[in-house]
């Protein structure tokens, strides 16, 4: 449609994309103002579409994406495509298993079974807050966040710290001092946490000689 020039093509085409899906797109007032806008205009402004795809592709981008990329769709495709060998490797090598989306994932199962995957989860959640661009809003508020589902005292998906480390990276977050460093001390701790014990037992376990059974 952005490549039609009829007014009356393009006046009808935003009025069959609102009819059709216009209760399941989430978009902004603003954007689903102007779609309507657009409908009952003798010139639709070209803009009213713009608006509106740029809302959906960010959203697709930063919500559904990330979405699929940890669903168990992508990650079947995944394991398909993983070599024997290199799953292998996490025998010896538990940076290899965590730099890995599946070996993370059977390892998340592993943990899971037994209770004890909170440790991953908060490894995982600073992997993705250290994406965040430096010292901005978004960085702060999924400090936030991340310390409220983790480092909160009796959360749910509590990670157990040394109280001095907790203490140091609540103050930080309180006073917004806040970069991609703000979680280094703690991360190192629950790797230490993780290598020393859940991870021995992962490489004996069922579950991932199950999983090397399975690869070629």
């Amino acid at each position: 449609m952005k490549r039609e020039k009829q007014p009356e093509k393009i006046r009808q085409g935003i009025k069959m994309l609102l009819d059709k899906y216009g209760q399941y797109i989430n978009l902004s007032s603003v954007a689903m103002s102007k779609l309507r806008e657009a409908t009952k205009s003798e010139v639709p402004d070209p803009k009213a579409l713009e608006c509106a795809h740029k809302e959906i592709y960010k959203l697709l981008e930063n919500d559904q994406f990330p979405r699929f990329r940890r669903s168990k769709l992508y990650l079947e495709f995944l394991e398909q495509l993983l070599p024997r060998s290199y799953a292998e490797r996490w025998m010896t090598s538990f940076d290899a298993l965590l730099g890995n989306q599946v070996g993370r994932h059977h390892f998340r199962q592993f943990l899971f079974n037994v209770h004890a995957e909170e440790n991953l989860r908060f490894w995982e959640s600073v992997i993705e807050f250290r994406q965040l661009k430096n010292k901005s809003i978004a960085m702060l508020n999924m400090s936030r966040t991340i310390q409220q589902q983790f480092l909160r005292e009796g959360a749910h998906n509590e990670v157990f710290l040394p109280f001095g480390l907790r203490q140091r990276v609540e103050k930080k977050i309180r006073e917004k001092n806040v970069d991609d460093t703000v979680f280094d001390e703690a991360v190192k701790h629950v790797e230490q946490i993780l290598k020393n014990d859940p991870y021995v037992r992962f490489i004996n376990s069922k579950e991932y000689n199950d999983l090397l059974a399975k690869l070629h």
